[in-house]
């Protein structure tokens, strides 16, 4: 009877994975479904520990419990608490040292916190049978919620792009399909104009500008982006045509409008490769579309995933991650570097070539000085955006 009233207590473990999936279901249109199979594991073993240790305390099987969800809840939710601590004034930049300042403080607190509920939880004289069924059913809810918001996605999102009308191969032409020149579409994620960056960064980009000129390349002096979001800009501009309301309203259908662009599909259709680098960013299902894809990837397992990173960095692990600059800064340094080297190599690949090219500046955080040396970035910033990737942060307490 004891053995089976064990198994009826699994609240910890849906606790510790509810956060994995609810982030995964907010960003389910760029993180791959196996991203979610090394946190996944990680934390149902830890959770399996901490129960096991726990029992060395009390055989209650309640209280263990509910010990190890609330250490699950605490434990996911830091990045919120250190929300909280910079709302206070508590270590801001202008203090210095807030690196340590805010995450000692926290860390504390966080440590204080679990010790203490911990403590009247375990001495309680208390059953908690009615805690617990209430626990697996907010657990079962907060899962059930996930793995519905997944499921919709999956529904709602399109197999298949539509091919091109035989009105827009019309309007689609080469001038002189025997000679094909390579064609290269870089992006320099929020470049901005000569005129802006001397207006709100007092940057004077005349000399570069200069230099493009003289080369023979046109530079449009007042040029705007029909959209102010890179998600919606890319479909639109690799695709020729502004987007159709459906179209705005479907993130999914806006990345496959990305990877298997109009544009790319018609220059294959003549002989082109289409090659894709990414230098900070990595666009998910691209691969799939191009003939050779380039993207830096570390050996570090925790860069491996840019998901399992940015996960992380909600976690009480991320005053930890200080100590490892490969966690945050050399692997983004050697991704934008990576991408400028893949493309210096790309002229020696005979056959004609149509490059996208999407590197991450100097789209914030700022990653090199002017001199190009690596500028330190400081992550206990509020706001401070940890990947690139741009994906959306969330916790256990939203």
């Amino acid at each position: 009877m004891n053995k089976l009233k064990q198994f009826s207590i699994f609240h910890p473990f849906l606790f510790a994975i509810f956060p994995i999936l609810f982030l995964f279901a907010y960003n389910i249109d760029e993180v791959p479904a196996t991203d979610l199979l090394l946190p996944m594991l990680v934390v149902i073993v830890g959770t399996l520990i901490l129960l096991l240790s726990l029992r060395l305390i009390t055989k209650n099987c309640n209280k263990i419990g509910i010990v190890t969800t609330f250490f699950m809840v605490l434990f996911f939710s830091y990045s919120r608490g250190r929300d909280v601590i910079f709302f206070l004034g508590i270590g801001r930049p202008d203090t210095g040292g807030f690196h340590i300042t805010s995450h000692l403080f926290l860390t504390l607190l966080w440590v204080l916190l679990f010790i203490t509920g911990a403590f009247f939880i375990i001495k309680s004289h208390r059953d908690f049978s009615i805690s617990t069924k209430f626990l697996n059913i907010v657990a079962i809810a907060l899962v059930a919620i996930s793995f519905i918001n997944i499921g919709i996605y999956g529904i709602k999102t399109p197999n298949h792009m539509p091919e091109m009308t035989k009105e827009s191969d019309r309007s689609l032409r080469l001038n002189n399909p025997d000679n094909l020149p390579d064609i290269y579409y870089i992006i320099l994620d929020e470049y901005a104009r000569q005129d802006t960056l001397k207006e709100v960064f007092n940057y004077n980009n005349s000399e570069f500008i200069d230099y493009l000129t003289s080369k023979g390349f046109y530079v449009a002096t007042k040029s705007c982006s029909n959209y102010s979001s890179t998600c919606l800009s890319l479909p639109s501009s690799l695709n020729m045509d502004y987007l159709t309301v459906d179209e705005l309203a479907n993130a999914a259908t806006q990345l496959k409008m990305i990877g298997n662009n109009r544009g790319s599909r018609f220059l294959k259709e003549k002989g082109y490769r289409y090659i894709f680098v990414g230098g900070g960013i990595d666009w998910k299902g691209i691969a799939q579309y191009t003939d050779e894809y380039f993207v830096y990837k570390s050996e570090s397992v925790f860069r491996k995933s840019a998901f399992v990173h940015d996960l992380v960095c909600t976690t009480a692990l991320l005053p930890f991650t200080m100590f490892f600059d490969d966690f945050f800064d050399d692997y983004d340094r050697k991704a934008r570097l990576y991408a400028f080297d893949k493309l210096a190599d790309i002229p020696d690949i005979e056959e004609p070539t149509f490059v996208y090219a999407h590197i991450m500046s100097p789209h914030p955080p700022f990653l090199f000085d002017r001199g190009g040396n690596p500028a330190k970035q400081n992550i206990s910033q509020p706001g401070f955006p940890i990947s690139n990737r741009g994906y959306r942060q969330v916790s256990m307490v939203e």
